[in-house]
């Protein structure tokens, strides 16, 4: 058993933004690693936990086994692996599990065919429920691709799938490796993106009920300052949910993270209420380490240049009568499809600027500068004339909190300012770097991209305190954060879980925790010892955690 009070804490830190400057606390909180489990497989073998509370059991997604891995935790010291369900009958890949109250569910992928000229058949996903025991009862076909992130409702009644939706692009087919760019992007299916709403009180008879956004116009988003693809008039194929939280059981809120943006979904009516804005960071007050080029300049502020929020996982919670939702602002694009990857991401150097509002240009666009930070190319170009008047970075290297809609924190620099207190500026914004046998950490390698990249978030209670848990994938950390009042959060612990001065190490995924991805938070009526407790998996190593958070 590890127990750490307050991994760090540096006095004087300060981010800026909006009405709060983010404060470190003088913490009595306890945060004490009680176990760890290891899937047995390597990369991919945990990436997204749940936990079900009436059989105090895990299930985990295991990519490498296409299966759902299920763990004991009646004692969290000494959790035992009870099984592994199998997914191959229902699909190729799965992307996520929750729990209900009588029912697990499971999304999965299948992937594209292709005809001969390499224009992609699209193949929907499906959910599989099954009970805690692991018995098969229902597989729900979506009537959409892609299905990603599940969750429930607080009642555990109602199953809730964002269907991303992504592009499928006719070279995701080895046979067609011969197509040039445009008719790749000419073939491209990119399919609507949807929330799959499931009613689970009867299991054995579930349909899916889809939630899209084909009310929406996309020039009015433009306008509230949603990021849509210069391709796209339609926002029911760009826009793509990435995960999904419900705070009560009749509304849920759902990430759009291309777009920048968090819809609010009616659950009962199954229609999407709204959509705003998941905000911006102006990087002329909020400074940042801007390259992996820079002889480890620090921190820096460049006028005109944003930073748009893009959250991956966000979470929810009801306080007082009004709804908040915190979100991890990592940022993302469409490179990784190569019928995208010229449409919605660049690097500065390779754009052109306007001189009146960059009058340093050929100064900023160097590598030690601004010009190796990656940018969404479809917004800041106001005039159509080539020449950007503002750039906007993908992601604000933050986390945020929302009431009712309106962002009320966001902290700002805080996350790469801790990084240079505790391990020097020459070692912030790291990534591991991976060979057959051998992992070390590659220090600044994220600086140009997305910094810290923070991904994962959980909300939960600790006796009268609300607690935070942020996940950094890349760093490879967790930063575990007191919210108990939104607009000052305070930091509790920082846990760097890979070290930032290490070298190449052969003792791979034993017992390691590498890449932190899903993270669940239970509450302490809900723990198998009666204690606040947080489950991590971690992708990289195929590792689990379970710390317990006391105070």
């Amino acid at each position: 058993m590890k127990t750490t009070l307050v991994s760090f804490i540096a006095a004087g830190l300060t981010g800026v933004l909006l009405l709060s400057t983010p404060a470190v606390a003088e913490t009595d909180f306890l945060v004490t690693e009680l176990s760890i489990m290891d899937s047995g497989s390597g990369e991919g073998g945990a990436e997204i936990p749940t936990y079900h509370a009436g059989s105090k059991q895990i299930f985990a997604t295991n990519g490498v086994k296409n299966a759902i891995d299920i763990y004991d935790i009646s004692d969290p010291e000494s959790p035992l692996k009870v099984t592994s369900v199998s997914m191959d009958s229902f699909g190729d890949g799965i992307t996520s599990v929750a729990a209900g109250k009588n029912v697990i569910a499971v999304a999965v992928t299948r992937k594209a065919t292709f005809a001969a000229d390499g224009t992609p058949k699209l193949n929907t996903g499906r959910v599989v429920l099954m009970y805690p025991s692991g018995k098969l009862i229902r597989s729900v076909d979506l009537g959409a691709v892609q299905p990603d992130a599940v969750t429930f409702t607080p009642d555990g009644l109602t199953a809730l799938v964002a269907i991303e939706g992504e592009p499928i692009c006719a070279l995701d087919n080895p046979a067609t490796a011969g197509v040039d760019e445009s008719t790749d992007y000419a073939l491209a299916k990119d399919p609507r993106g949807a929330v799959a709403i499931i009613d689970a009180r009867k299991p054995r008879t579930a349909k899916a009920k889809l939630a899209g956004f084909s009310n929406f116009d996309a020039d009015e988003l433009k306008a509230k300052g949603l990021v849509i693809s210069l391709t796209s008039t339609n926002p029911a194929v760009d826009l793509e949910p990435e995960t999904v939280t419900a705070p009560t059981n009749l509304k849920a809120y759902v990430s759009l993270q291309e777009a920048n943006a968090i819809a609010e979904l009616d659950i009962k009516s199954g229609k999407f209420t709204k959509i705003y804005s998941a905000g911006t960071t102006d990087r002329s007050v909020v400074p940042f380490d801007s390259s992996d080029k820079d002889s480890s300049a620090g921190l820096r502020t460049y006028n005109n240049v944003k930073g748009l929020a893009m959250p991956d996982t966000i979470a929810s919670y009801t306080s007082q009568g009004s709804t908040y939702v915190v979100t991890a602002n990592e940022g993302d694009d469409r490179a990784d499809w190569t019928c995208f990857s010229a449409i919605d991401d660049a690097r500065v150097k390779d754009l052109d600027a306007n001189t009146t509002a960059f009058p340093t240009w050929d100064v900023l666009k160097t590598d030690a500068e601004l010009g190796r930070s990656k940018v969404n190319p479809n917004i800041g170009d106001a005039d159509g004339d080539g020449k950007y008047e503002q750039f906007f970075l993908l992601g604000s290297r933050s986390m945020s909190i929302f009431k009712d809609g309106k962002r009320i924190y966001d902290s700002a620099a805080l996350l790469e300012e801790l990084q240079i207190e505790q391990f020097g500026v020459a070692n912030i914004n790291g990534s591991h770097s991976l060979t057959a046998s051998t992992i070390s950490y590659k220090a600044q390698d994220r600086s140009d991209d997305k910094g810290p990249e923070p991904e994962g978030v959980a909300v939960g209670m600790v006796g009268s305190s609300r607690v935070a848990v942020l996940g950094l994938e890349r760093m490879s950390a967790l930063v575990f954060f007191d919210i108990t009042n939104p607009e000052e959060p305070e930091v509790i612990q920082w846990e760097q879980l890979m070290p930032t001065n290490t070298t190449a190490t052969s003792n791979l995924f034993k017992g390691d925790k590498w890449s932190p991805e899903g993270i669940v938070f239970i509450p302490a009526n809900k723990s198998p010892n009666k204690k606040a407790l947080v489950i991590t998996s971690y992708e990289l190593s195929g590792t689990i955690s379970i710390h317990q958070i006391e105070k």
